[in-house]
């Protein structure tokens, strides 16, 4: 007896997690991460051929370049991916404290490199390295392990949502120091989503949003090099 299957039925199976789970993959999630990817691809082709080929003489210069560094992400999630849930969670807190590190050195003359009145990045020889980069992932693990580990004072408690706001704005200062005012926004945002599903009371998560719109707005005000992003 033949078996129909509907389309919406086979794409949905392409997805799910028993398909991808002997590779330890979510499908949906590798599905937007690599829809991210594409529109990004998309974006820095479209927004750079013309620049690069009055710079460089070759249109695609900044695509090949970032098709390379897309293959270096790509296997660096590989890599990511094979460490067990445990060890991050194991080094959340030094994650965390090697980012307040990194936000402070690169603050004292002399490590800093400071390009277009902003100083966020650290030299490493040949190379640099945007520490907002590290923080973000330092706040992504510190909260989603504090999260685990403090879930009922979380659901419980004021402390329990308080606790990692205290972190959390004390990162802000350290990269509006710079100032990195992209970066703010991106750990907010993650923040918030964190804060979400980890079960904070509604009427806490409401407050924080409230606060956070109302700062970001004060920044982008109070500057105009910000308010001209919005012009």
């Amino acid at each position: 007896m033949r078996t129909q299957v509907k389309s919406g039925d086979s794409a949905s199976s392409m997805f799910s997690a028993s398909a991808l789970r002997p590779f330890g993959l979510d499908g949906w999630l590798l599905f937007a991460a690599a829809a991210l990817l594409a529109i990004g691809f998309v974006m820095i082709t479209s927004a750079s051929l013309d620049y690069a080929g009055r710079r460089h003489g070759n249109a695609l210069f900044y695509v090949y370049r970032h098709a390379i560094y897309l293959v270096i992400a790509a296997c660096a999630a590989l890599v990511c991916l094979r460490v067990p849930v445990q060890t991050w969670r194991r080094y959340a807190v030094h994650t965390l404290i090697a980012s307040f590190a990194l936000l402070v050195l690169i603050l004292i003359p002399g490590f800093g490199h400071t390009a277009n009145s902003a100083t966020r990045w650290l030299a490493l020889g040949p190379f640099t390295l945007q520490v907002s980069e590290v923080a973000k992932l330092g706040v992504v693990f510190y909260l989603a392990s504090y999260l685990v580990r403090q879930e009922q004072l979380v659901r419980s408690h004021v402390l329990g949502f308080f606790n990692p706001m205290l972190v959390m704005m004390m990162l802000v200062v350290l990269l509006l120091l710079q100032p990195d005012f992209g970066a703010v926004v991106v750990m907010l945002g993650a923040a918030l989503g964190l804060l979400f599903l980890g079960g904070v009371r509604l009427w806490q998560f409401g407050l924080l949003i409230v606060a956070s719109v109302t700062a970001v707005a004060a920044m982008v005000l109070t500057e105009e090099y910000r308010m001209a992003r919005f012009a």
